[in-house]
């Protein structure tokens, strides 16, 4: 076995393990340091699948990203069957002979095989933190300008099939597919409206979009605020050499990618390569609010145009019709509580990641332990499971180790009604106190804001001069010392809304802001 470290614009080193037929070598190659891990199992002819199977089990069992190479057989033939393993992304010759047929022309060839495969499997755990993407129209989403083309003339084939195809596959996984183009809007929608059934990515599939003749760098920064996500999350794609070089330059924070929208050979090429417009999805399912955001962005755009007709924020509330409802998760459910702690930053008190399901139900096999979780709708729609509050009780008191929700929801009474909901749960009876322990980072000062705001309205000391306590103990893991804010059982379960009323603030999604996140 051996380790590559790969240093990518985007973030810092990442290790990634490889092994050829026999796994029992490989180190643990758990997350140490800060590094994210990606192990690569690699199946030869020899390699015993019994094995194979125990190490990628142990691995997806950490919360790693695992990939499976199968490399069975001639290069020059077809895959055997390759086994299918929970959690697993398994890639077979027959599908990397499409992407890299060069490595296959011969078993010499096997070096540069696995090493751009590991490139590959690299690239897609990074890929996690490229959220959004932004296509121009004209000459990149299809052949041809529509303004002197026509809508008939437009080319829906080759390349540029291709690329639709890709962005469709990336919405299909909860990736924003976004539109910047200098057109008239009108004129580039009816493109989607005339030529709909030719084309591969619907405008249904599409979150939002600029179309007017200001810049792409106004358009990118309009787009940023409207889905309330950092710029670091954007990927650029324009056949202009010139629109991507302005995009790098003024802001940095975005992958522009120059597509050669006049040559087919190599615009194929680079989607085939590109490693941000792999759709593999590191073998993590798809929850329903992954199959559901951009759905969900299009309801908060009608959300935000309420906003501003309202007078004000509390008429807005009111208008809102908002439901909610608190239980704890079941089933696939908890793979939504896993990546709500990985993707949360400002309203997360402890910080505490789950990186899989196995990972939660480690936690959840210490004596009494609960997970509370929060689903909400509006007139709009539905916002899915936003919020969770990982509760462990002690002799005398509850301690929330975690509590965590999307800041789609801030300020809507949600925060205060999971708190009322853990004092009110029948799991606290003969308990006196909740604990709530908060760790300072640079991102959460939303959630340090709300416990002052709680500790203000209760009439408590402040959490720095509450009773420390211990959480994050689960799977081995000797746990996390922290001060808590301590509230009377009695009283929070009186705490509403009003309690803690605070003005609206510019806050992210901080959903897909989280390199972490999966």
């Amino acid at each position: 076995c051996w380790s590559v470290s790969l240093d990518f614009r985007l973030a810092g080193p990442v290790s990634a393990l490889a092994g050829i037929s026999d796994i029992r070598h490989l180190s643990r190659g758990s997350s140490r340091d800060g590094v994210d891990v990606v192990s690569l199992l690699c199946l030869a002819e020899q390699a015993g699948s019994a094995d194979l199977e125990a190490g990628a089990v142990r691995f997806v069992t950490q919360g790693q990203t695992v990939l499976l190479l199968d490399l069975r057989g001639s290069f020059n033939k077809d895959s055997l069957d390759t086994p299918a393993l929970p959690g697993v992304d398994t890639v077979n010759l027959a599908q990397l002979t499409e992407l890299y047929p060069s490595c296959m022309a011969a078993p010499s060839h096997a070096a540069t095989f696995v090493t751009m495969s590991i490139r590959r499997a690299v690239a897609q755990h990074l890929g996690n933190m490229l959220k959004v993407f932004v296509c121009d129209c004209d000459q990149t989403l299809w052949g041809g300008v529509v303004s002197e083309d026509g809508v008939e003339c437009l080319d829906m084939d080759g390349p540029h099939g291709m690329l639709q195809q890709k962005m469709s596959n990336l919405q299909q996984i909860g990736r924003l597919i976004c539109l910047a183009s200098r057109n008239d809007e009108a004129v580039a929608l009816n493109v989607f409206r005339e030529r709909g059934e030719s084309m591969k990515l619907k405008q249904s599939q599409l979150a939002a979009w600029q179309i007017h003749w200001d810049s792409k760098v106004l358009s990118l920064k309009r787009l940023a605020s409207e889905l309330r996500l950092g710029l670091e999350a954007f990927v650029f794609l324009d056949d202009n050499p010139g629109e991507t070089e302005a995009i790098r330059r003024c802001l940095p924070q975005v992958l522009a990618i120059t597509v050669p929208g006049g040559d087919s050979s190599a615009f194929s090429c680079l989607l085939r390569h590109h490693w941000a417009l792999d759709a593999w999805r590191g073998g993590r399912q798809s929850t329903a609010e992954d199959l559901k955001r951009t759905q969900m962005y299009r309801e908060n755009a009608m959300r935000k145009l309420a906003r501003r007709q309202a007078g004000t924020f509390e008429d807005f509330l009111a208008s809102l019709e908002l439901q909610l409802e608190i239980r704890s998760p079941m089933g696939p459910e908890l793979g939504r509580v896993s990546q709500l702690s990985l993707r949360t930053n400002q309203m997360n008190t402890t910080q505490l990641r789950f990186a899989s399901e196995s990972t939660l139900h480690e936690w959840l096999e210490g004596e009494g332990r609960w997970i509370l979780a929060a689903w909400v709708s509006d007139k709009f729609g539905h916002y899915g499971l936003v919020a969770a509050a990982f509760c462990n009780p002690g002799s005398d008191a509850i301690v929330v180790e975690c509590l965590n929700m999307s800041c789609r929801v801030l300020h809507r009474g949600v925060e205060e009604s999971m708190l009322r909901r853990v004092a009110l749960d029948p799991r606290t009876q003969g308990l006196s106190r909740v604990l709530l322990p908060v760790v300072p980072t640079p991102r959460n000062h939303l959630v340090r804001g709300f416990r002052g705001r709680v500790a203000t309205w209760a009439q408590v000391k402040p959490a720095e001069d509450g009773p420390l306590v211990t959480f994050g103990r689960y799977g081995g893991r000797g746990g996390v010392v922290a001060s808590a804010l301590e509230l009377p059982i009695n009283q929070l379960k009186l705490l509403r809304r009003e309690h803690t009323m605070c003005c609206e603030d510019g806050a992210e999604d901080d959903e897909l802001e989280n390199p972490k996140s999966h």
